[in-house]
């Protein structure tokens, strides 16, 4: 068994996705303090497999920020970089689960 020390001490699961948001993507709103969905998936330490059971919480966007790491260049470069990043999306509720298969 591998115990995690949690990344936002003092936060609720639904505040520290909150915080998530808006660290990863620059995404602020209000968050469903019950949890949406779940899924599991495996997390690979070195040679050690952990089991992660994730929690999936709703967060109504009041606010968006763009930000861009190494945002350095002209706009040919800046695109180069974001080649096989991740791509934001919208999807309402009903169909946000899909989105995780």
């Amino acid at each position: 068994m591998v115990d995690f020390i949690p990344r936002y001490p003092g936060l609720s699961d639904a505040e520290a996705a909150a915080t998530e948001a808006d660290e990863e993507a620059g995404v602020k709103g209000r968050v469903d303090m019950e949890a949406f969905a779940s899924f599991e998936y495996i997390k690979y330490l070195g040679d050690l497999k952990v089991l992660i059971n994730a929690r999936v919480f709703l967060l109504r966007v009041k606010k968006t920020e763009v930000r861009l790491q190494g945002a350095q260049g002209t706009q040919a470069q800046m695109a180069e970089r974001r080649e096989g990043c991740r791509q934001a999306g919208w999807r309402r509720p009903p169909f946000a689960g899909q989105a995780l298969r």
